[in-house]
């Protein structure tokens, strides 16, 4: 039986048995491939053929489906094994990629590793999630199916986005709490570069740099903060920001002990004997152990869930209303 690898982080490419077949596969047939893999339920062919074919008519556009399927099984089947019928299962009228195909594919594996710690807050993580969010992170090489610009796409690629900026959150807090702190700073320069505007990851930079005895870094990553707060929105830090950058700025924002090798100080250095509560800002956002914030920040996290989810159910209807329209237009005709 072969076995067959997808990554659709960054170029879209797909293996059996670890020979590249995505060169071979046709445009088309790739991108019902990755909406099937994407969306792991069986699907009524006329909602797929109008999907992807979304100008003409459904009779022409179940045409299209037709053949794009048939491109797909032909690729994804080797002269002595038809591997197809392993992770493509189609009848009369449902297309489907089923959930326990033999498949290894990137996306699926860092949902699935998000999804295990997304409820949980940095203080509540343990050593092996915390191994495991970091694995997730390095499977995000690029952003979703870069260059393809088809509408589900880009609401998947925004989706992954958010989730990835959420993982890299979590992890410099991690960080900071058990004093990797240049791993911390690394994983939150990862997260500006990708939205340069969230101002909480700044504020993740001020505390690791501070905490890792770089003062100075802390106080110009404040100034990067306030600069790019303004050019792109118009508005100033937050108070938390600015009570945190008066602390560093005062001398009153500790800074990690002196230590043979950098970033390497033990958590309990840091927290604990110290009084975290004297230490942070007034504002309580960037306290790990109050269960309040704790809550707060689950409650926000599952907004933005929420608001994905709501996202793409309102494309799913306009989609559908379309599709609808065009029924009856023809059967008007």
């Amino acid at each position: 039986m072969s076995s067959f690898s997808v990554s659709m982080f960054g170029k879209f490419c797909v293996r059996r048995d670890g020979e590249t077949l995505s060169d071979s596969i046709p445009e088309k047939a790739q991108e019902l491939f990755a909406y099937l893999l994407l969306h792991r339920r069986a699907h009524p062919r006329e909602k797929l053929a109008t999907l992807l074919w979304p100008h003409g008519t459904t009779q022409r556009a179940k045409a299209y489906l037709r053949k794009a399927l048939w491109q797909l099984r032909q690729s994804l089947n080797s002269a002595d094994d038809a591997g197809a019928d392993a992770v493509l299962c189609t009848d009369g009228d449902w297309v489907q990629v089923p959930t326990d195909a033999d498949l290894q594919v990137d996306v699926t594996a860092f949902e699935n590793a998000f999804e295990m710690v997304q409820d949980r807050t940095a203080s509540e993580m343990s050593a092996c999630q915390t191994e495991g969010l970091k694995r997730a992170a390095s499977l995000y090489t690029g952003d979703l199916l870069e260059n393809w610009y088809q509408e589900w796409c880009l609401t998947e690629r925004e989706r992954l986005k958010d989730m990835l900026l959420r993982a890299l959150d979590r992890l410099t807090r991690c960080c900071e709490q058990d004093g990797t702190y240049d791993s911390g700073i690394q994983y939150g320069l990862r997260a500006l570069r990708i939205d340069p505007a969230r101002e909480r990851i700044h504020r993740h930079l001020m505390r690791l740099r501070a905490r890792d005895g770089d003062r100075i870094g802390a106080l110009r990553q404040y100034e990067r903060c306030a600069d790019v707060l303004e050019r792109e929105l118009g508005v100033a830090p937050s108070t938390a920001t600015q009570c945190l950058h008066e602390r560093i700025q005062e001398d009153r924002f500790p800074e990690a002990p002196d230590t043979d090798s950098a970033g390497s100080a033990p958590a309990s250095s840091n927290w604990g004997d110290s009084g975290i509560g004297e230490l942070e800002p007034p504002d309580t956002s960037e306290d790990p152990e109050d269960p309040d914030v704790q809550h707060l920040r689950e409650g926000i996290e599952r907004i933005r869930q929420l608001q994905s989810t709501l996202a793409a159910v309102q494309q799913q209807i306009r989609r559908d209303v379309e599709t609808v329209e065009v029924v009856l237009q023809q059967r008007e005709e």
